[in-house]
């Protein structure tokens, strides 16, 4: 997501079904940007974004950072066996008004599921077709169709 650096986030769409998020963006010279990102998983695995944390902190904001973080396995909330959890973590050199210090990053913690062998990532592509089922990200997302695990017998 280096792309976005420098440039002042707008908004944040989500596409759930194909997950999908994209930045509508200012860039240096005023001209409106998309940036749109997503996460696939490799062969017998699946990439999804399970939590989006700081959403309103993003709003008219310029991207000063962006960096990844693998924050190791878990069979907690998964969609399959085991999930890699990863995040990206997206620091902004302006703080938005109403906010304190604490509250200038964006974090995307997304998971591929898989039987552990597999591995996903995140990729940005070109422009889709204008009906591709975006909504615009107002409040932190968290992914809320946790899959029944039937060894354990309790949701995650």
């Amino acid at each position: 997501m280096e792309k976005l650096l420098g440039k002042e986030i707008k908004e944040i769409l989500f596409n759930e079904k194909d997950q999908i998020i994209c930045f509508h963006a200012k860039d240096e010279l005023n001209f409106d940007k998309f940036f749109y990102y997503s996460f696939f998983g490799d062969c017998c695995s699946e990439c999804w974004v399970s939590d989006i944390i700081g959403v309103d902190n993003s709003n008219n904001t310029t991207v000063k950072s962006c960096s990844y973080l693998a924050l190791g396995h878990t069979e907690q909330r998964t969609k399959q066996d085991i999930d890699d959890v990863h995040g990206i973590v997206i620091e902004f050199d302006n703080k938005p008004k109403n906010h304190d210090d604490n509250s200038k990053n964006l974090l995307i913690l997304y998971r591929n599921s898989s039987n552990g062998s597999y591995y996903g990532s995140v990729d940005q592509i070109d422009k889709l077709d204008d009906n591709m089922g975006f909504a615009l990200l107002k409040d932190d997302y968290y992914f809320k169709n946790w899959m029944f695990n039937k060894q354990k017998r309790r949701f995650f």
